[in-house]
């Protein structure tokens, strides 16, 4: 990876950027589309920041998806967020997209950023412009949109002019005719006399050649990256487009992706960066939203309900059970056996004697039969009990 920068009293002969009083604290905010062939997706940001720059990267599926637009979004002519859009282009590639705005927190209108637009005005197949900065402000940014129709022209380059001062917009047709618009956005922030001059510089960073390049540049030590963009080459072949154009969350770096599209074309890739000195680069302002939404919510749902629902259950089911159980068994007894009858009786000539089963006063059942013996030759018949008695 080849790597060069632009910065005050440098040998290079390159220009730098222009002094100016930097702020406190700066932000990157972002939002990210729903799945779309073509979607478009914005991010604005809260009251008392001001966007400086931005970016948007394109996360596709299959074939790919390229960058057509990341520009400021202007309201009343103040930039108050930033707006991307993206294309699958040839193949059908549905896909989301995601914006970025890094902004500086300016609730006192201590900063007048400014953003220049100039616009090509004939379609062309490969259309490029770009536009410069009135003096007095200092670039921090700035942003390509490709107004294409048809088949779709895709950007190949939204990146800062060598002279720190202009911003360099271009794109290209792709496999099929299409020409196309082009418009170039450029960001400035004006000086404030009430605080110190900080220094900037244009540092970049090339990939290798490939037919997917992707390259990142780090600040330098003591700055931090307050913008920056990216330009893909176009040596041979049908093309190599951009895809990702991202701000770090922190102002560390600033990374680029580009890629070939349905037809092989390794092409290298460079990655710009804007950085300076005396910029804070922090998330005092932002972060403490996020935390306190997010906290309470679980900590209040979770805790109630375990406790609440497992204590009783187990006391209640178990207890009754057992109880129950043996009273139930014991009440049916099992019912008694037919008790056996008949008995056998010795009796003297001329007595008499009832007859009665040995287990009398037990009644037995009506269809039952007992029969008793005797050694006399005098019987007497004694019916009871329904029963049928016999002699021998």
């Amino acid at each position: 990876m080849e790597t060069g920068k632009t910065a005050m009293g440098l040998e290079d002969g390159e220009t730098p950027m222009e002094d100016f009083t930097l702020w406190d604290f700066e932000q990157r905010f972002q939002a990210t589309s729903g799945i779309a062939q073509h979607p478009e997706v914005q991010v604005l940001v809260p009251s008392g920041w001001k966007v400086i720059s931005g970016g948007a990267v394109a996360h596709y599926n299959a074939d790919g998806a390229l960058l057509t637009k990341s520009i400021p979004l202007m309201n009343n002519s103040v930039p108050q967020g930033w707006i991307a859009a993206s294309k699958d282009h040839g193949n059908y590639d549905p896909h989301t997209l995601t914006v970025y705005a890094v902004a500086l927190y300016d609730p006192n209108n201590d900063w007048d950023v400014t953003v220049n637009v100039a616009q090509l005005g004939s379609p062309v197949p490969f259309p490029e412009i770009s536009v410069m900065l009135q003096d007095g402000y200092a670039l921090t940014g700035g942003g390509a949109f490709d107004v294409w129709t048809g088949q779709g022209n895709l950007l190949v380059k939204s990146r800062p002019g060598d002279d720190s001062q202009s911003w360099i917009a271009g794109g290209k047709e792709h496999r099929a005719s299409s020409p196309a618009t082009m418009k170039a956005y450029a960001i400035g922030v004006r000086t404030s006399a009430t605080r110190s001059t900080p220094t900037c510089a244009l540092n970049s960073a090339t990939s290798q050649t490939a037919q997917h390049p992707n390259v990142t540049v780090a600040a330098t030590s003591g700055r931090v990256i307050v913008g920056g963009g990216a330009a893909v080459s176009q040596a041979s072949g049908l093309g190599n487009m951009l895809v990702g154009l991202i701000p770090s969350s922190d102002g560390s770096s600033f990374s680029a992706m580009s890629k070939d599209h349905m037809s092989y074309d390794p092409e290298r890739l460079t990655a710009y960066a804007i950085e300076c000195t005396n910029a804070g680069y922090g998330t005092t302002t932002t972060t403490p939203p996020p935390t306190t939404t997010t906290t309470p919510l679980p900590t209040t749902t979770t805790t109630p309900p375990p406790t609440t629902t497992t204590t009783p259950p187990p006391t209640t089911t178990t207890t009754p059970p057992p109880t129950t159980t043996p009273n139930t068994a014991t009440t049916p007894s099992p019912q008694p056996p037919v008790p056996p009858c008949g008995s056998q009786i010795n009796m003297t000539s001329g007595n008499e004697s009832k007859l009665v089963s040995a287990n009398y006063p037990n009644n037995f059942p009506i269809w039952s039969s007992c029969t008793w013996l005797f050694t006399v030759r005098r019987v007497i018949f004694f019916l009871a009990e329904r029963n049928r008695i016999s002699s021998l």
